[in-house]
């Protein structure tokens, strides 16, 4: 079933499997990349990530979620969301982003589990806009870990 609110579709049976932080960390870097020729001045991005593997720090909107989130573009405003198993990133100026890295998020690694591998994240731009504030589509979005 597809969540209006996020624009995927939740995990395969709509339940999210608890973590229980085992000490490590896992840093993964989400670079975008537009259009040639086309800029973006904001930016949502939704990074669904392997639940019962990691988890981030927090839940919702709460601080600790906020401050999982590094690196982002100087003088945007950034928001976050946690669902428990895709963190929502928006980030919005009034001037172009430079392409590339966008923001680093830090995941706790659940007790017991193996640290996962780039391909247990997915990365969707929900949606994105230029400095004319009119919706740049064809914006794409990888993740890497560190």
């Amino acid at each position: 079933m597809t969540d209006p609110l996020v624009g995927d579709t939740c995990p395969a049976d709509c339940t999210i499997i608890t973590c229980t932080p085992g000490g490590a960390k896992q840093v993964v870097s989400v670079s975008f990349t537009p259009p040639a020729g086309k800029n973006v001045a904001s930016i949502t991005v939704l990074l669904e990530y392997p639940d019962g593997t990691v988890q981030i720090p927090g839940t919702a909107d709460d601080d600790s979620v906020a401050a999982a989130v590094t690196n982002t573009p100087s003088g945007f405003l950034v928001a976050t969301y946690d669902y428990d198993y895709a963190l929502r990133v928006g980030i919005a100026g009034t001037r172009a982003i430079t392409v590339g890295q966008l923001f680093r998020a830090t995941f706790d690694v659940c007790q017991g589990a193996t640290a996962p591998t780039a391909a247990d994240f997915k990365c969707i731009v929900t949606e994105a806009a230029g400095t004319n504030f009119q919706p740049v589509s064809g914006v794409t979005c990888a993740v890497t870990l560190l």
